[in-house]
């Protein structure tokens, strides 16, 4: 599902199909479900997270592996749920019952209660979904206003009418669409990668 909707789009750019050069409110909705991909792609990248994070109900990641230590830090935040934790114990994966751990999931950390696996390297497996029941409200109206910006960059630039999105011109203003002030609206939810040792 999109983070955002052709419909809150069109509200807020104000614009029809012939100010574009378009034939049809289909043709323009076409184009715009496209900026909407454009957009998504963006947002994903400029926060450094998967593609569709922000998409309703998150995204699965299975038997992402990680060193033993306490707290484990996954490398996606907010969890939304759990579904296996397993350790490497004697030769084999073993997965743990729920009371074995606890989680903080807007942080991102399990903390495992109890015996250590007997080697710390690679040694804990955990499949989790992260993400968002639903798309922040952040993420809508910033996944919008950058169609807005792109239409109206298109408009005022007096790009050819009958648009291509894989043409030079588009993919030139794709990145100035994302002004300063949606940067700022996007900078909490960026995830940042830190190396230790």
């Amino acid at each position: 599902m999109p983070y955002t909707s052709i419909g809150e789009v069109k509200a807020l750019a104000k614009l029809s199909p012939s100010d574009l050069g378009l034939q049809s409110e289909s043709e323009f909705d076409g184009f715009i479900s496209k900026l909407i991909l454009y957009a998504q792609s963006l947002i994903d990248s400029f926060c450094n997270l998967p593609e569709g994070f922000f998409e309703p109900g998150g995204i699965k990641v299975i038997g992402e592996e990680h060193d033993y230590s306490q707290p484990i830090r996954l490398n996606l935040r907010p969890i939304i749920s759990i579904q296996t934790v397993e350790v490497y114990r004697g030769g084999a994966w073993q997965t743990l019952s729920p009371e074995d751990y606890t989680v903080d999931y807007k942080a991102g950390l399990i903390m495992i209660i109890g015996k250590a696996p007997a080697l710390t390297g690679r040694s804990v497996r955990i499949s989790y979904t992260a993400g968002y029941i639903e798309t922040p409200e952040a993420i809508k109206y910033a996944a919008a206003q950058i169609c807005v910006n792109m239409l109206h960059m298109t408009l005022q630039r007096r790009i050819t009418p009958t648009i291509r999105l894989d043409d030079w011109a588009i993919r030139m203003v794709m990145p100035e669409a994302l002004t300063q002030e949606l940067q700022g609206i996007l900078k909490p939810f960026m995830r940042r990668n830190v190396e230790v040792g």
